[in-house]
């Protein structure tokens, strides 16, 4: 029992702990993240049932089964799901090999975003993902106090190892780059 409680525990956490690393951390990021969701719903679910198995043959009918059982089913969903995310996203940048395509952006508008602890910073662009849209992207806060209204930014998209798209950075444009 104790060792299926801390396998379903340690889903939780990791998920949880890397989900919040992504709160901080503005980029990479994926352009779209509903494939990914998608499909950590169907490994979270797979993980589940391997949880629910282990429960079912190795405290069969024992007097702690149905407990264990129901912490798996709350904290083992959740952390399935949320550590197939996290895990199925960084499989998807890290194991690209393809080429960035570059796309020349231009920055439209900045905004700062404050709560009572924190700020976020936010940068709009232009010409990213196609020439008439805008974009609201977030950025470090030394991104945000070195980039101007109207500057050109370089913004380098992957095609990703999942094929779902990703942002691998955006920066300052280098003089002469596209000519």
């Amino acid at each position: 029992a104790a060792i299926i409680l801390a396998i379903s525990t340690g889903l939780a956490l990791n998920g949880a702990a890397h989900l919040a690393r992504l709160f901080f951390i503005p980029i990479p990021f994926t352009v779209d993240n509903s494939t990914l969701i998608l499909w950590s719903l169907y490994c979270g679910a797979a993980l589940l049932a391997l949880l629910v198995l282990a429960v079912v043959l190795f405290l069969g009918r024992s007097a702690r089964a149905h407990v264990v059982l129901l912490e798996v089913l709350l904290v083992g969903s959740v952390g399935a799901v949320l550590t197939s995310f996290v895990e199925l996203r960084d499989l998807n940048m890290e194991w690209d090999q393809q080429p960035a395509v570059r796309y020349e952006v231009t920055t439209v508008s900045k905004r700062i975003s404050k709560s009572r602890r924190s700020r976020t910073y936010y940068v709009t662009i232009s010409g990213w993902p196609n020439k008439n849209n805008t974009s609201e992207i977030r950025v470090s806060s030394s991104f945000y106090h070195r980039t101007d209204r109207g500057a050109k930014l370089e913004l380098l998209q992957k095609p990703g190892f999942l094929k779902v798209p990703w942002v691998a950075g955006l920066l300052p444009r280098e003089q002469g780059w596209g000519q």
